[in-house]
């Protein structure tokens, strides 16, 4: 006993506290509106105090009238000083009218500051607490008389309703006596609700504790009692406000969790709920209080969800799917009569426009459409169930027909839809396979369904039609065309494709092509019913809409015909086709369009790590690779050159963009398959990567060169990424991972045309002659790492070719001979010269700093390892032949870099100012 006393207490200790909060935070609403207009009310006031004390118009005499009228001043009866100090502050007073106007003016306009705090602990929070106190107080009083045992259960209970009524006609009395004053009648007064929610509050406990703790109700009683105060609340509302609707809404919704029975009546259960939700939304119609719609919102999803986790049964589907009607019901219709609402905002701005009633039947019709997927689940999809979500999108239909607000829960309603569809996965026979022909082994147009596909085929061709069919007439009859012309060609083709994920392995791929040449058909015939009314702007984007929907169906279609791979090549095919209808029509939509179909293209090919698994049945060059990314690198470059000649924006950046990414891939999987023979081989070597390093260039300085001719954002950020790329793999992979000294994988017997000339030899090239054009993308500081990158790829080579003639194709690493040594020294001088030689006559200065590099290279590999490992003629050979070419090419600077000792007479491209970094000659 002591322990419910305490949890009694507890909750009415904090129960008042959370209510009070609530209250505060409604009614701050109320106080800003009673200071705009008290703020309005001073400004009138200050303009009527400017009219009546603005002083006369001065007219000034003429010239000559001056003196007379000084005369005649001067000749009438004397002032005394007193007379004369009054009139002198009176001719002040008036002559600066307007400066006392603008003044008082601007002191009545200055907005009234925040309540202070002594006004907000008066007249607020000193309300609320008492009223607590009270509460507290009559709660005390009876467990008092119950612990002295003056009190028997039945007179505490019945002392409990007692006090709660007097508390609440206590309200009710100080709101009505006009005596009172302004301060308990007016907006900021607080002290009649106060005592109403006390009274609510106690009647409510003392019921509950008559039923759990003396067990003196019973339980159908007691619901019954409590659903009484809950609705005596809302009848209090209407004379007190929101705040004590808000606590009767709570009683209403907490009533069913403390009165529980063995077996609980769906009917009259949800029945109460319906009840309770047409009082608040009824109350909310006439004292428009639109805030409190999201509570009764937030209530009933809560009791959904709670009964479809706990309670939730098949014979249950009826009851809770009326009950999700009359919720949406409220939601949409009890705004009727209201005058329509027109937005000045279009698309995103116009939902976060909404407000009053707009937002409270948004708010309700989104509430429904999210629990009628799971309602559909826990029903285990029963036609009651599927008939509940249908009549749905009916009943919002026919709302957003009316009322402008509503077609915004279209979409809501087709994706909800949508998640039905995909939640639902119908039970197959797993004996039964293959297509169902008709009885006697006859077919009539093509297969049959089996069995157990009926149902889903049915409710999916069933959505399909009403939000199809009535969106194309509500597209006639609504306010926006667009919505309803989106929906009706974008859910069809939606459901099939999700249909054939569901259910396309018991269902031949000609039926799906026929079902999508329907649908092409229908959206071709409405687009030529919308053909006439092309100059009316939203019959052009409607029509723009059902084109689209022509073209993804047709392209469903195509795509049905050829394995699955096919999917995403047809919906790429998309792109030229409406980029040709933007041609004819030139409608935004349609590039909008072609952006999330581009966007889902991509993903699939480009995110998609699946592709790695799918079969290569066939030879090189004619499997599901050269189609799956040529087609759609094709289509996007066809629609961005299409797109482009009409208006050139990010769409066509986009396509671009993708264009390049999609035919990169195509090589670099071809590469995969050629080296390797499956996409998901383990195995990555030096050969495969040299390959794809070398397509990134070509790909990435073809780019730079286009760039170069006119610079377009997909070609900067192609040839960034694929330069990048190919940049790092050199580094990372050629120089160091992937090295063949470290790996010892064979390099080839071959000379020169190896994997060495793959791997080193060409990208070494390829970055030398593209490196002074990385300006063109924004990387021109990377000019002299790129040629430094090229220089020290051709040195490796030099020296790991050396290495194979000696070694073999394995570069184990044997120990060197002398010929291999002196082999090294040759080759490094020979470079030097080559280097010197072409910057010399090209007169890039680079090449000469490469040739320094080398040679370098060659004196200390001299000095420091020929001198100790090579023997006789080899030592004298490698120091003789070192000093001659370097006296060579002393000699050779002499003469042709620095004749006079000046700088050189051609400056570097790539490398700024040769003459500040070489400094000047001496003779």
């Amino acid at each position: 006993m002591e322990a419910l006393w305490g949890l009694a207490i507890a909750a009415v200790v904090l129960g008042p506290v959370v209510l009070a909060i609530v209250a505060l935070v409604s009614t701050r609403r109320l106080n800003a509106e009673v200071t705009r207009l008290r703020d309005a009310f001073g400004v009138l006031e200050a303009q009527i105090v400017t009219g009546a004390t603005s002083a006369p118009d001065v007219v000034t005499p003429p010239a000559d009238d001056v003196g007379a009228e000084a005369t005649d001043f001067v000749s009438e009866e004397p002032v005394d000083a007193d007379t004369a100090g009054e009139a002198e502050f009176e001719s002040f007073d008036t002559a600066q009218p307007a400066e006392a106007a603008d003044a008082a003016f601007e002191d009545q306009a200055r907005p009234s500051a925040r309540p202070a705090l002594e006004e907000r602990i008066t007249s607020r929070w000193m309300v609320w607490l008492g009223a607590l106190a009270i509460a507290l107080a009559g709660v005390f009083l009876v467990k008092y008389a119950s612990d002295s045992g003056y009190l028997g259960p039945g007179v505490r209970v019945i002392m409990g309703l007692f006090l709660g009524a007097a508390l609440a006609f206590g309200g009710e009395w100080v709101r009505r006596h006009p005596e009172h004053g302004r301060y308990l009648q007016g907006e900021g007064s607080y002290i009649a609700p106060a005592l109403t929610a006390a009274g609510i509050f106690i009647a409510f406990t003392s019921t509950y504790a008559g039923y759990a703790l003396y067990d003196l109700i019973p339980s159908l009683v007691a619901f019954a009692a409590l659903a009484a105060i809950s609705f005596l609340a809302f009848a209090l509302a209407l004379l007190q406000g929101p705040f004590v609707a808000l606590v009767g809404l709570l009683g209403g919704y907490v009533a069913p969790l403390l009165v529980t029975t063995q077996t609980p009546s769906v009917w009259g259960f949800f029945a109460y709920l319906a009840a309770l939700g047409a009082a608040c939304f009824a109350l909310l119609r006439y004292r428009q209080w639109w805030w409190l719609s999201h509570a009764a919102v937030a209530g009933a999803v809560f009791w959904i969800l709670l009964w479809l986790i706990v309670e939730h049964t098949v014979a249950h589907a009826l009851p809770v799917g009326l009950y999700l009607l009359a919720l949406l019901g409220a939601a949409l219709y009890f705004w009727r009569g209201y005058p329509p609402v027109a937005p000045d905002k279009t698309g995103f701005k116009r939902l976060l426009a909404l407000s009053g009633r707009e937002l409270a039947s948004v708010v309700g019709g989104v509430a429904v459409a999210a629990m009628l997927p799971l309602y559909a689940e826990a029903s285990h999809f029963h036609e009651i169930a599927l008939a509940v979500a249908v009549a749905g999108c009916v009943l919002c239909g026919l709302r957003a027909r009316e009322a402008q607000t509503a077609e915004l829960l279209l979409p809501v309603f087709a994706l909800s839809v949508l998640a039905l569809l995909a939640l639902w996965h119908p039970a197959v026979d797993t004996d039964t396979v293959g297509v169902f022909p008709l009885p006697g082994g006859a077919r009539i147009f093509g297969p049959v369904l089996a069995p157990d596909l009926v149902g889903y085929a049915l409710a999916a061709a069933l959505f399909a039609a009403v939000f199809g069919a009535g969106g194309y007439v509500g597209m006639w009859q609504g306010r926006t065309a667009a919505i309803w012309a989106g929906v009706s060609a974008a859910t069809p083709v939606a459901v099939l494709v999700l249909s054939w994920f569901r259910i396309s392995d018991r269902v031949a791929d000609v039926s799906w092509s026929l079902m999508a040449l329907v649908l092409a058909a229908l959206f071709a015939a409405a687009a030529s019913r919308l053909r006439p009314h092309i100059e009316d702007k939203a019959r052009a984007t409607a029509l723009a809409l059902y084109a689209a929907g022509t073209v993804a169906a047709l392209a469903f279609a195509a795509a049905m015909m050829f394995e699955r791979a096919m999917l995403t090549v047809a919906l790429s095919l998309m792109l030229p086709a409406l980029a040709w209808i933007d041609s004819r029509l030139s409608l935004t939509v349609l590039r909008r369009l072609a952006a999330v179909v581009a966007a889902v293209v991509l993903a699939r090919l480009a995110l998609n790590w699946n592709v790695l698994d799918y079969p290569l049945n066939v030879p090189l060059g004619s499997h599901w690779i050269l189609y799956g990314y040529g087609v759609p690198a094709l289509a996007f470059f066809a629609g961005a050159r299409m797109f482009k000649a009409m208006r050139d924006d990010r769409i066509v950046a986009l396509l671009e963009g993708g264009g390049v990414l999609f035919a990169t891939l195509l090589i670099s999987l071809e590469i995969r398959v050629l080296v390797e023979g499956s996409l998901a081989a383990e195995r990555y070597g030096l050969f495969e990567a040299s390959l794809h390093t070398l397509s990134w260039l070509i790909v990435g300085m073809s780019r730079v060169y286009a760039c170069a001719r006119e610079p377009r954002t997909a070609a900067l950020w192609s040839a960034r990424v694929a330069i990048g790329l190919a940049g790092v793999q050199l580094v990372l992979g050629h120089l160091i991972a992937l090295n063949p000294v470290l790996t010892q994988d064979p390099v080839g017997s071959v000379a020169v045309f190896n994997v060495l000339a793959l791997a080193y030899a060409a990208p070494a090239i390829i970055l030398a002659a593209g490196a002074r054009y990385l300006g063109a993308i924004g990387f021109g500081v990377l000019t002299r790492p790129a040629f430094g990158l090229g220089f020290v790829l051709f040195f490796v080579y030099l020296t790991l070719e050396v290495q194979r003639m000696f070694q073999g194709p394995v570069l184990a690493g044997a120990p060197q001979s002398d010929a291999e040594t002196y082999a090294y020294s040759v080759v490094w001088l020979l470079f030097a010269l080559a280097l010197l030689v072409g910057g010399i006559w090209s007169g890039r200065a680079a090449l000469r700093y490469g040739a320094l590099v080398a040679l370098l290279v060659t004196v200390l590999k001299v000095f420091l390892y020929d001198m100790a490992d090579l023997e006789g003629l080899f030592k004298v050979a490698s120091f003789l032949g070192l000093g001659l070419c370097l006296v060579g090419i002393g000699y050779v600077y002499r003469r042709y870099v620095f004749p006079s000792g000046n700088a050189p007479p051609n400056a570097d491209d790539s490398g700024g100012n040769d003459a500040a970094e070489e400094g000047a000659g001496t003779p």
